[in-house]
């Protein structure tokens, strides 16, 4: 069993040889740090669209409601059809309307540029079941003039300052901020960033409403729920809320592990040739220091540590090359095309873990082959006059 000591002396040996060759050992350094790096984006990207949660409770229990006609063409939510839902549905216990779509309103006053705004009933937090990162959600309609923030409009207008209170001025007219919302809301979509309340009111039965969303009642599944709503009339139909854009992840992240993988499968068969050649060219090296009472393993486990010591020094350059993929990820897709849990992609301790766990598999596929070749080669030698092949570079490798 290797002791402290022999384990130190192979890691010191192994950036030995990274400091003897630096211009034959960067590219292979930069291989594994790049394969390491996308995939490290990728993992980041993918934990954050599938494996962290909605910032809702109960994401499961929320549907989209939508109405057709018998050609399956979409026809337009009316007033009427929320009604009815309200009145005759048996499966939700909350209905809440988006009225129109996110449209840009420019800031005045004081501050300048331009939000996403979007109008809601005010009910819809409590519907989705939202809680405000800051301050609260929107009261009755019937007081006008609040407002919530996306987190990311506090962060761009306010740098995370104070907020509750202040007043933002859209087409000249006062709100009150009174809350701000989590990173990660995308209801209804990305790129909102201010919410307000929207008056319904029966002497207006046209509102331009373009979104009817329902929470579930505890026991109902979405099966029921749509046998029920199919039975009104007009009948409807409802989808998941939670997987609306699955499909289209999924489509995405096919093509992104293929390009990873592909990476991933160059930078190897890269690396594995560099490592040979290092191996054959240091055949003399090994041959000797078993002559001199090395045996098999212990000259197994060196070239393994070395090898660990290659395959960490790329994954520490990778995990720079994935922060600076999984910020390129945030700031480069724009907040308008919908990809809002893609706009979550964060590097943390998972990711950390990922990069070693990456670099240590890496290491130990790699340095197996050589290892085993050296190991070998070395006690053929033994006692046996050296003889250099055409691979061996020459004397001038001794020691190397």
């Amino acid at each position: 069993m290797l002791s402290a000591d022999q384990i130190l002396v192979d890691i010191k040996s192994g950036f030995r040889q990274l400091r003897k060759r630096p211009a034959i050992y960067a590219g292979s350094v930069l291989a594994i740090a790049f394969a390491i790096g996308v995939s490290l984006t990728v993992f980041c990207a993918f934990r954050a669209v599938f494996l962290q949660p909605p910032s809702y409770s109960n994401p499961e229990g929320l549907v989209s409601i939508e109405k057709f006609d018998a050609n399956h063409r979409p026809l337009s939510l009316r007033l009427s059809d929320f009604n009815v839902l309200r009145e005759h549905s048996r499966s939700f216990s909350g209905l809440a309307l988006l009225f129109g779509y996110p449209g840009m309103q420019t800031l005045s006053e004081s501050r300048r540029g331009s939000v996403r705004v979007q109008r809601v009933s005010a009910n819809l937090f409590s519907v989705i079941g939202v809680k405000p990162l800051l301050g609260r959600v929107l009261p009755s309609p019937d007081t006008p003039g609040s407002v919530l923030l996306s987190r990311r409009a506090w962060q761009r207008l306010f740098s995370g300052g104070p907020v509750i209170g202040r007043k933002i001025f859209l087409h000249r007219e006062s709100y009150e901020i009174i809350g701000v919302l989590p990173h990660g809301f995308d209801v209804p979509n990305a790129g909102v960033d201010v919410w307000i309340a929207n008056r319904v009111s029966s002497l207006d039965p046209f509102p331009p409403i373009t979104g009817l969303i329902g929470r579930l009642k505890p026991g109902t599944t979405t099966e029921d729920a749509a046998g029920d709503v199919r039975r009104l009339t007009p009948p409807f139909e409802i989808r998941p809320l939670a997987g609306r854009d699955r499909r289209f992840y999924i489509s995405l992240f096919v093509l992104l592990v293929l390009a990873a993988v592909g990476i991933l499968v160059l930078a190897l068969l890269n690396v594995a040739s560099s490592l040979m050649g290092r191996a054959n060219a240091r055949q003399f090296e090994f041959a000797v220091r078993s002559a001199f009472g090395a045996v098999r393993s212990r000259i197994f486990t060196q070239v393994m540590i070395e090898s660990l010591v290659l395959n960490s020094s790329g994954g520490l350059l990778g995990v720079i090359f994935g922060y600076a993929g999984v910020r390129a990820i945030r700031q480069l897709i724009p907040e308008s095309v919908g990809l809002t849990r893609l706009q979550m992609t964060h590097l943390d301790a998972a990711g950390w873990c990922f990069a070693l766990g990456a670099s240590i598999t890496m290491g130990l596929l790699l340095g197996v082959t050589p290892a085993m070749f050296l190991s070998k080669i070395s006690s053929a030698s033994v006692g046996q006059p050296f003889e250099p092949r055409q691979s061996i570079v020459g004397s001038g490798q001794i020691g190397s």
